[in-house]
C-alpha cells in the first residue's frame, strides 16, 4: 500500500479536520515510510491533497482551510463498457486495499466480499502522488448499481457529467475576488499569455493590466490587475484563464478519436474542472506534448463534458483530428 493509500485511509476514518492535520499525516506518513522523521521527503503535501481533491476523495472548504472525507460513491464511468470508480472514503470496514503479492485478492472488507460475490473484477490502478484508482469492471451499470446497494453507498451513472452540468462561468469566480493591493518587497513574475510562462517584472510594470504572483517566505500570492487598475486577490488557475479571455486566446484541445482533453501544463483546469475531466477515467491526467507544448491530457473526455469545460472557462474549444 502507498503511502497516499495509507493517508486516504487515515481521512476516511478521521472524517473531517483542518487542513494542517492533513498535511501533518502526509508528513508523518511519509517519514514513517522513507525514515526520515518531521519531514516530507518529496515535499509533494500539496500534490498530492489536490490529487485527492481532483479523485473525488475529499472536500475542502477554504474559507477556513476544513476538509471532509466525501461519501463512498460508486460511479459507471462513461463509454466505459460497464467499467466504474471507487471514489470517496475507503474505510477498513468498507475496503482495505492491499497490493501485496502474497495476498489473495485485491484487499480486504464489506466491498472485497461483495464484489467476488456478484462475480466482477477489480482493477487497481497505481497513480502516482495519490491513492490507487480502484476501478470495478463490470457487465452493466445495473451490476454496479447492485454492488453499491450491498455495500450500503452511493452510486452515480456519472458524475463526471453532473458535474459539468454545474460549472459555473468564468465570470462567477471575479467576482468573489477581494480587492487588495499586491504584496510589497516580494520578487514579482507576470503570466506571459502569449508564451504560457512566467516571467519576472519589477513593481512599476506590476501596475499594467494583467496576472501578477509574488513570492513570499510560504506561498505564492496572485493578483489580477484589471484595465480599470483594479488589484483583485486571485485564485491561480481561474485568473489564468481570465486573463486568456481577455486576450482571445483559445488553449484547450480536444482528440475526438482518442477522446482526450489535452491542456497546457501552464494554464491547468482549476480544481472543480480538472475533478470534472478526472472523474471521467478515475485516472489522473498524464504529460503529453502536443506541437511541441508541454501540457496535460485527461483520459475517456466524452465530447459533451470537453464543450461543458471549455465554455465554463471562456475557451472555444480547439478540436485536433
Amino acid at each position: 500500500m502507498s503511502t497516499a493509500d495509507r493517508l486516504l485511509e487515515w481521512a476516511s476514518e478521521k472524517g473531517t479536520g483542518t487542513w494542517q492535520e492533513l498535511k501533518d499525516a502526509w508528513q508523518w506518513l511519509a517519514s514513517a515510510t522513507h525514515g526520515t522523521p518531521g519531514r516530507d521527503p518529496a515535499g509533494a503535501a500539496g500534490t498530492v491533497l489536490s490529487n485527492m481533491i481532483a479523485l473525488g476523495y475529499i472536500e475542502i472548504r477554504w474559507s477556513d482551510k476544513s476538509w471532509a472525507v466525501a461519501p463512498p460513491t460508486i460511479t459507471a464511468l462513461p463509454n466505459s463498457g460497464g467499467r466504474g470508480f471507487l471514489t470517496g472514503a475507503r474505510t477498513r470496514a468498507l475496503f482495505a486495499l492491499d497490493l501485496s503479492e502474497d495476498t489473495d485478492g485485491w484487499g480486504t472488507g464489506k466491498f472485497a466480499d461483495e464484489v467476488d460475490r456478484l462475480a466482477l473484477w477489480l482493477d487497481p490502478v497505481r497513480q502516482r502522488e495519490a491513492p490507487t484508482s480502484v476501478l470495478i469492471a463490470s457487465g452493466s451499470p445495473d451490476d454496479l448499481e447492485e454492488l453499491a446497494d450491498r455495500c450500503g453507498i452511493r452510486f452515480t451513472y456519472s458524475v463526471s457529467a453532473q458535474l459539468a452540468r454545474m460549472l459555473p462561468p468564468l465570470t462567477s469566480y471575479v467576482e468573489l475576488w477581494e480587492p487588495k493591493p499586491m504584496p510589497e518587497g516580494f520578487p514579482l513574475e507576470r503570466f506571459d499569455s502569449e508564451r504560457l510562462r512566467w516571467v519576472e517584472c519589477d513593481e512599476d510594470e506590476a501596475n499594467r493590466p494583467g496576472l501578477y504572483r509574488a513570492t513570499t517566505w510560504s506561498e505564492h500570492i496572485h493578483t489580477l490587475v484589471t484595465a480599470t487598475k483594479q488589484h483583485l486577490r486571485a485564485s491561480r488557475q481561474e485568473a489564468v484563464y481570465e486573463v486568456l479571455r481577455w486576450e482571445g486566446r483559445d488553449v484547450i484541445q480536444y482528440l475526438p478519436e482518442d477522446r482526450e482533453l489535452w491542456v497546457p501544463r501552464a494554464a491547468r483546469l482549476p480544481l472543480m474542472h480538472e475533478r470534472v475531466a478526472v472523474l471521467c477515467s478515475g485516472q489522473l491526467p498524464y504529460f503529453k506534448k502536443w506541437q511541441r507544448m508541454n501540457g496535460l491530457t485527461y483520459q475517456n473526455v466524452p465530447p459533451e463534458i470537453a464543450d461543458l469545460i471549455a465554455r465554463s472557462l471562456s475557451q472555444h474549444l480547439g478540436r485536433d483530428g
